[in-house]
């Protein structure tokens, strides 16, 4: 449980942790009274739905009797004499949905504490926009919001792909729906890299601000997702330059060995030692691989990546709102699975050599060789020859 106090203390450190300066909320919710009518198109199709399903009990005449043709031009007209309280009402009655997605935006709004400017679209476009795209361009770090379903013609990922369609790892940015859950983030994550991969946006779930509306715990955890993944996701950047550079140069050096040392190291290395040539050409090739990669390691990597960790360690230090013991996911497991058993069709297929370890079906008996006996011992007198 954490509470509206304790979360923003969280939010707080987590700001500071990132050196992030100024957070920015994008959401029609917050639209000036003179912005409503942005809302028209909204209220149409909900007074349209409501005359073809027969549900106008409550509408005014002319909208009643009104034809599928001039429906729209009386709406029309309805709309333009009422007042703007009226039209607030109105909203909110053939709307609800609008109502319930507030929820979100006025917690967010509450928990950021005066530490985020919250804004319409248009407003973001007019007044903060270019402003925003300066400092994150000169280096400043910056934590923008945008609500995925927005009232215009654009989503909120579309506003978010334009502000960030800059050369620069100094934005944060996340997008807010109701389109997925909490455990489909990281996954939402992906699908978002694949069409922008330029562009980091993390996808927060809207669930995690109304599933108890007392308990900001989910909140935090998600905010702590947006700073966090990004530096992950450079780590991987890193290492994964590292890893082609080091795999393409190991390929190369496997291909330019020469026939008779192919034959001294391989086939007559394999017969000696009584295995497989494919095995022998894998710890060659894991010898080569081991070497390349120390070598592509500069000293400039090997800080980008510290300075990555130190980042990511800093976040998750501030406020831990999870268990002190990290979970294990079946992904984590898959990887201990990998590093301490391998399956016997595939040692069996390698005719690898026996090892410590290895598990040997007897019949219907299972054994496990803990360590092989020296040649004196498998000897009748145990004598040396």
């Amino acid at each position: 449980m954490v509470t509206l106090d304790q979360a923003k203390t969280a939010i707080s450190k987590l700001l500071k942790a990132t050196n992030i300066t100024e957070v920015y909320y994008i959401d029609d919710i917050f639209q000036d009274d003179k912005e409503i009518d942005e809302h028209f198109e909204e209220f149409l199709t909900a007074i349209e739905e409501r005359h073809s399903n027969g549900q106008t009990e409550d509408l005014p005449d002319k909208i009643i009797y009104a034809g599928t043709a001039n429906l729209e031009d009386e709406v029309r007209r309805w709309w333009s004499e009422m007042t703007l309280d009226r039209k607030k009402q109105m909203l909110k009655r053939y709307t609800p949905e609008k109502e319930e997605d507030e929820q979100p935006a006025v917690s967010i709004q509450a928990v950021m504490d005066g530490q985020c400017i919250c804004c319409s679209p248009s407003v973001w476009d007019k007044e903060y926009k270019t402003y925003v795209k300066a400092k994150i361009n000169a280096g400043q770090s910056i934590l923008l919001l945008f609500d995925y379903a927005l009232s215009k013609e654009r989503t909120g990922l579309q506003y978010a792909e334009e502000a960030l369609d800059l050369d620069t790892d100094c934005a944060y940015c996340g997008i807010i729906s109701n389109k997925f859950r909490i455990d489909n983030e990281f996954q939402q994550r992906v699908d978002y890299k694949k069409q922008k991969p330029k562009h980091y946006i993390y996808p927060l779930s809207k669930e995690r601000l109304t599933i108890d509306t007392e308990d900001y715990s989910a909140f935090i955890s998600g905010l702590k997702n947006i700073l966090w993944v990004k530096h992950i996701e450079l780590i991987k950047e890193h290492t994964n330059a590292i890893l082609q550079k080091a795999f393409n140069e190991t390929i190369n050096r496997y291909l330019d060995i020469q026939p008779p040392t192919y034959k001294q190291i391989i086939v007559d290395s394999s017969y000696t030692e009584g295995c497989q040539e494919i095995d022998t050409t894998l710890r060659l090739f894991q010898i080569i691989l081991d070497k390349k990669i120390k070598e592509s390691i500069t000293e400039e990597t090997l800080s980008r990546i510290n300075k990555e960790s130190d980042i990511i360690l800093n976040i998750q230090n501030q406020y831990n709102v999870d268990s002190s013991h990290p979970k294990v996911n079946k992904q984590a497991t898959d990887f201990i699975k990998d590093e301490r058993f391998l399956d016997g069709s595939i040692i069996n297929t390698l005719y690898a050599p026996i090892q410590n370890g290895d598990i040997f079906k007897i019949e219907d008996n299972l054994w496990i060789l803990l360590c092989q006996p020296c040649n004196i011992s498998i000897r009748k007198n145990g004598d040396r020859s």
